[in-house]
């Protein structure tokens, strides 16, 4: 099922699903209004010219909305490469999942279709047939998209603006934050690291290897107890959401009861069926994907050819709300047990996403409000961090910015 999730995420992240399902959408409606149509026969109601205006019309229509489409396709082009050069090519996925800019190519590709299958019905003389219901529509369709335009356009230049760019993604990062805590105030982290020394105590693993080198994007953790239900397997996962995996790194070792059909490589197949792997990060269950994108922009900000330290405070302190955030929240559970299958997750300590701020102090060192907002920032993070009972990680964090910042 999380596979599917994730495969519906990147369909819908794509510049062609919903587009796609806006053309068919209205090929459909043309169909629909020749039939009626031919259905009413002759009305004064809607379009009142001969075959040649109808033609005239269409032709019109058709001809103005493909270019239309070639120039917005175009726009949106030179806004993912202004996006991908001055902020980060990690934040593309977002523009590609625009509903407003997916609106938009759809719309336009969507009218020259519809204008093309009227056009195709109308007939002259001896058997004359004006599609009235079906031209007066095109013209209203044809209107709608002019509208369309205007608020593509002004949605383009809002959201390349960097304010408005780092609060959609911060805003963001908070409610994903918010999806994945599951709540729980209770702390499995000393049991699971119990139980994975105690494992590990028993035997030597089979250590498991992906085929190839990408993203883990998901875990299908019901996946894997579903196919070592009967082996009793003891799963240790040592890499989570986010992590980038290696071919010659193992991503799991497992301990397992003999069972008919489960030799070794059955059941590293069957872990590996439950880790999604890609080319790229997806901000679903990857909190830590937003608070990259984030420090990308502000270290990009800090480079001597853009130079746009207001761009790096204020990025500065959406990764601060976010790591305050996560460092509030009751860290995810660890420990899964399901059809007698044990399963430990990775830890998702706070430092790892906390050295977002430490690799923006070490661009800050000549900037000095950048790294005044930094050292607020971790100042902010490690009291949370405490407050919640998370100490050891608050110190790694004050200690990693501490060897920047002294080195600088």
């Amino acid at each position: 099922m999380e596979r599917l999730r994730r495969r519906w995420s990147d369909l819908r992240s794509g510049l062609w699903l919903f587009p796609g399902l806006i053309v068919a959408g209205l090929v459909a409606v043309a169909f629909v209004a020749i039939q009626l149509d031919h259905t009413l026969g002759d009305t004064d109601v809607g379009f009142g010219g001969g075959p040649a205006a109808a033609r005239d019309v269409l032709a019109a229509i058709a001809g103005s909305f493909v270019t239309v489409a070639g120039l917005t396709f175009s726009l949106t082009i030179v806004v993912l490469q202004l996006a991908s050069s001055q902020y980060s090519p990690r934040i593309l996925r977002g523009f590609l999942a625009d509903r407003i800019t997916q609106l938009t190519a759809g719309a336009f590709i969507g009218v020259f279709a519809y204008a093309l299958v009227v056009l195709r019905s109308v007939r002259s003389e001896p058997d004359a047939f004006v599609p009235s219901l079906g031209v007066s529509l095109a013209i209203l369709l044809a209107l709608a998209a002019l509208v369309v335009l205007l608020a593509f356009i002004d949605h383009v230049a809002k959201l390349i603006q960097v304010s408005n760019l780092a609060g959609r993604i911060g805003n963001e990062t908070l409610a994903e934050l918010a999806r994945t805590s599951d709540g729980d105030e209770g702390s499995d982290e000393a049991e699971a690291v119990r139980l994975l020394q105690a494992w590990r105590d028993e035997g030597t693993a089979l250590r498991v290897h992906v085929s190839r080198a990408g993203y883990l994007r998901a875990i299908d953790v019901t996946a894997v107890t579903r196919r070592l239900g009967d082996a009793r397997a003891r799963v240790a996962l040592l890499v989570g959401p986010g992590d980038l995996v290696l071919p010659d790194e193992a991503v799991a070792e497992v301990w397992w009861d003999p069972a008919p059909g489960l030799d070794a490589d059955a059941v590293a197949d069957a872990v590996l069926a439950a880790l999604h792997v890609a080319n790229e990060r997806d901000m679903r269950g990857d909190p830590g994907f937003g608070i990259r994108q984030l420090a990308d922009i502000a270290i990009r900000a800090l480079s001597p050819g853009i130079n746009d330290p207001t761009t790096a405070v204020t990025c500065v302190a959406y990764v601060r709300a976010a790591l305050v955030e996560d460092a509030s929240l009751p860290p995810p559970r660890r420990l899964v047990h399901d059809r007698g299958v044990q399963v430990v997750l990775a830890p998702r300590p706070l430092d790892r996403d906390a050295e977002a701020l430490v690799e923006i102090a070490h661009h800050a060192a000549d900037d000095p409000p950048t790294a005044a907002a930094v050292e607020r920032a971790v100042a902010a993070v490690t009291r949370a961090a405490r407050a919640a009972g998370r100490g050891e990680e608050a110190a790694r964090v004050e200690a990693a910015y501490r060897a920047v910042t002294a080195d600088a």
